[in-house]
């Protein structure tokens, strides 16, 4: 405890509780002598601080808008909560880098940096606590069910196991879907002829407009961060293919809502044709939630939307149409959005096979390289980088799991260091015990070990 008298003989303790002491005293003639307060940045309420202050702080940053915002020592008060309601009021991805914002993003940053906190300095009105008390001794007392409390599933369903391991979050699926009823013609010519309110209409219009509805997309975002979400939906519903699109901010009630669309099927009122999954989420993560989808017999189609580059091999083998990095841009989503839309309504006539890819980023790019094209690959640690014929690409993943996947298309280990594709060998050369080949122009070693292996498998493959 501290006791402060001061010279007029009024005084002030200052006590601090908890286990944790932390308080400090400083008696100064400026509040800037003060290191904690010397170290503060601008205040953003400041009259002098205008936007050309506001974007000169933010030019000199190479970070995200969302840490630099957090940074008190760049701009004083705002923190980690008031971060979040001004991106979320100036619509703008928290993992957006400084260095890419637009002015006009700027601007907008700079008006909810000016509003949001004095919007969260208004006082608000005392409560009143006897009346609540009043009326609180006059409601009657009443049970009340826990909110995990769910009815229980029947466990003689077909589908019974996976209800099982996720009872909170599929809803009862029925054994047999029942094929919607047809209209009568009494009823069809009550629909050519009446709008929703009676009024008559052209028969043509109506069947072209429910066909564009038909060709439009219906669209689930889940996504754990609500200005990610926000965001993503704006873009979604911005785009002229999608139809509807709804968030979820977890994967529990991503669920629910895809269980509705399955009960229904993909013709019913609830469908859904895609799910834009995060990844990383609390419980569930957005890779879970794709394998229990690929347990359906017509599951809607996946894109994943996350910030870690990481995940894209595991989210292609779980049959993920695209994979796109946050922070998204608008001309990216629109190229998942139309393979999306391209998928849903492809025609009925079979489309050839697709030739093996393998995704590698560059830059924030996913580019996808066939296999076919691969001539070699090196080993680079926990990495392997795929050499073609015009350049090379580092992907993470080990040398030995490429070698067990790709052994089927003509792949083999000719070194611990190296992966080579049979087809783009050209030469095999024995020099004093030393065994190489040549693939085009570049000449790779090969260990003992695998050289009587190579060989065997090149003659087989020129005898036929």
């Amino acid at each position: 405890m501290l006791r402060t008298a001061l010279t007029g003989g009024d005084g002030f303790d200052l006590t601090e509780a908890g286990t944790t002491k932390r308080l400090a005293v400083h008696l100064v003639h400026d509040p800037q002598e003060v290191p904690g307060v010397a170290r503060l940045g601008p205040d953003p309420l400041a009259e002098d601080f205008g936007p050309e202050e506001f974007a000169a702080l933010l030019a000199g940053e190479r970070r995200q808008i969302k840490g630099a915002l957090r940074d008190q020592s760049l701009i004083a008060g705002i923190g980690n909560s008031y971060s979040d309601e001004i991106l979320h009021a100036a619509r703008t991805s928290p993992f957006k880098p400084t260095r890419n914002l637009t002015p006009d993003e700027t601007a907008a940053l700079y008006t909810a940096m000016r509003t949001t906190p004095r919007r969260g300095r208004r006082t608000l009105p005392r409560p009143r606590r006897r009346q609540a008390e009043s009326r609180e001794e006059e409601r009657p007392a009443r049970p009340r069910p826990h909110r995990r409390t769910l009815p229980r599933l029947r466990r003689h369903h077909p589908r019974g196991l996976l209800q099982r391991l996720l009872p909170p979050v599929l809803p009862h699926l029925p054994d047999r879907r029942e094929a919607p009823r047809r209209p009568t013609p009494v009823e069809t010519a009550h629909i050519a002829t009446e709008g929703p309110r009676g009024e008559r209409h052209c028969p043509k219009r109506a069947r072209h407009r429910s066909h564009r509805l038909r060709r439009m997309l219906r669209v689930l975002a889940v996504d754990d961060e609500e200005p990610a979400l926000g965001e993503l939906l704006y873009l979604l519903r911005a785009d002229p293919r999608v139809r509807t699109a709804e968030g979820a901010g977890d994967a529990t009630a991503a669920l629910r809502r895809i269980g509705r669309a399955l009960e229904t099927g993909p013709d019913g009122d609830d469908g859904i044709d895609v799910v834009f999954l995060d990844i990383h989420m609390p419980g569930l993560t957005g890779l879970d939630v794709a394998r229990l989808l690929a347990g359906f017999a017509r599951p809607p189609l996946v894109v994943f939307v996350t910030a870690h580059e990481g995940f894209a091999l595991q989210a292609f083998d779980l049959k993920a149409v695209d994979y796109v990095l946050k922070p998204v841009r608008r001309e990216r989503l629109a190229e998942a959005v139309r393979r999306v839309h391209e998928l849903v309504h492809a025609t009925a006539a079979p489309a050839p096979a697709a030739p093996e890819q393998i995704p590698v980023e560059l830059g924030g790019v996913t580019r996808f390289v066939p296999v076919d094209d691969i001539a070699y690959v090196e080993a680079h640690g926990d990495y392997a980088r795929l050499h073609t014929d015009h350049g090379s690409h580092l992907v993470r993943i080990p040398l030995s799991t490429l070698e067990e996947r790709w052994a089927s298309r003509g792949f083999v280990r000719i070194h611990r260091s190296h992966l080579v594709a049979l087809a783009r060998i050209d030469e095999l050369r024995l020099d004093g015990g030393a065994t190489s080949v040549r693939l085009g122009d570049t000449d790779l070693a090969v260990s003992r070990r695998h050289a009587r292996h190579l060989r065997d498998l090149l003659m087989r493959r020129a005898g036929g």
